[in-house]
C-alpha cells in the first residue's frame, strides 16, 4: 500500500507536457494502437503456453481458469506496456513539474467517497434508461455488426477483474493523469473536460448507442479530476461503475430479466432518476466551490 501510495504521489506531481486538442486526437488513436500491439504481442507469448498446460488437463473447471488466468495474464502484460510507453512518451522526466505546487486542489473528505459511489447508482441508472431509449433507434446493419465483432465473451470473474478493475485503472492513469492534465495547461477547465470527454469515447467506437453516456460520464469525471487534481476519486467512480455495471448484467443474464425492456416512457423516468442522483450527490460534495476557496488561499 505505502508503494502505491508512493507511486501515486509521484504520478500526480509528474511534469505532464502540454497537449492540444489535435494533440489529444493523436493521443487516443496512439493509445488504441499500443494498447493492440500489446495485446497480440501477450496473446502470443503468454496464450500458447497456458493453453499446452490446459490440454493436458482432463477438468473443465482447470481448463477454465487457465484460460481466465491467460486473458488476465494478457491484459495485464497489455496495460503495463502501454502506459510504460505513453508515460515515456508524455511525461518530461527532466524537469519537474513546480506548477503542481501553486494549482489548488480539493482533498477527499469521507463521506466523499460515499458519494461517489451513489453517484455511480445514478450514472448507471441513467445509461440504463438512455442505452434502452437509443436501442429504439434503429443503426445501419453494418454497425451492428462491426458492435458484435467486437464484443468479447470472457467469464465472468475475469470480466469484472479486467473491466471493473484493470481497465478503469489504466484508463484513468492515461486519459485523466496524461491527457487532461497536458490539456489543463493549455485550455480552460470547462474545455478540456469537455475535449476529454470527446477523446475517451473516441474509443468506443463504433458503439454509437453507448457513446453518448460514456462522453457524459467521462466528462464528469474530467471535472472531478480538474477540481482534486487526483486520480482516485475518478479510479474509484470508474470502478464502481463498471463493477455495478458488470454484476447487473450477470444479474439480470442469470435471473432472465429485462429482456423487453423499456418502454420509452420507462426509459425517460430511468434517465431523470438517475441525474437526479447525480446531480445531487455531485453538488453535495461541492467540489467545485471548495476549489474556488482553494483558489483564494493560493493567490
Amino acid at each position: 500500500m505505502r508503494k502505491i501510495k508512493e507511486w501515486m504521489y509521484k504520478f500526480n506531481n509528474a511534469n505532464i507536457k502540454s497537449i492540444s486538442i489535435l494533440g489529444g486526437i493523436g493521443f487516443s488513436i496512439l493509445f488504441a494502437i499500443v494498447l493492440t500491439i500489446t495485446t497480440l504481442l501477450g496473446m502470443f507469448i503468454i496464450t500458447p503456453a497456458l493453453e499446452a498446460l490446459g490440454s493436458m488437463q482432463e477438468s473443465l473447471g482447470v481448463v477454465q481458469i487457465i484460460n481466465g488466468v491467460s486473458e488476465i495474464g494478457v491484459q495485464i502484460l497489455a496495460y503495463c506496456a502501454t502506459i510504460t510507453f505513453m508515460k515515456k512518451r508524455y511525461i518530461d522526466k527532466r524537469n519537474i513539474d513546480v506548477s503542481t505546487e501553486y494549482t489548488p486542489s480539493v482533498k477527499l473528505r469521507s463521506n466523499d467517497y460515499m458519494n461517489l459511489i451513489i453517484f455511480s447508482l445514478g450514472e448507471i441508472t441513467f445509461v440504463l434508461g438512455l442505452s434502452y431509449f437509443l436501442n429504439m433507434i434503429p443503426i445501419p446493419e453494418f454497425i451492428q455488426e462491426l458492435i458484435s465483432s467486437e464484443d468479447i465473451a470472457y467469464p465472468f470473474l475475469v470480466t469484472l477483474i479486467i473491466g471493473g478493475i484493470m481497465a478503469p485503472i489504466v484508463e484513468e492513469i492515461l486519459f485523466r493523469g496524461i491527457l487532461l492534465k497536458g490539456l489543463l495547461k493549455k485550455y480552460s477547465i470547462k474545455k478540456s473536460a469537455m475535449v476529454g470527454g470527446i477523446m475517451f469515447s473516441i474509443l468506443h467506437l463504433p458503439d454509437i448507442q453507448n457513446v453518448l453516456a460514456i462522453i457524459v460520464g467521462s466528462i464528469i469525471y474530467s471535472f472531478v479530476y480538474a477540481y482534486t487534481r487526483s486520480i482516485v476519486p475518478t479510479i474509484i467512480l470508474h470502478m464502481s461503475y463498471n463493477t455495478i455495471a458488470t454484476l447487473f448484467d450477470e444479474l439480470t443474464l442469470r435471473l432472465n430479466i429485462l429482456n423487453e425492456g423499456f418502454s420509452n416512457i420507462q426509459s425517460i423516468i430511468l434517465m431523470i432518476i438517475g441525474i437526479c442522483i447525480m446531480v445531487t450527490f455531485y453538488k453535495g460534495m461541492r467540489l467545485k466551490d471548495r476549489y474556488k476557496e482553494n483558489l483564494k488561499e493560493v493567490f
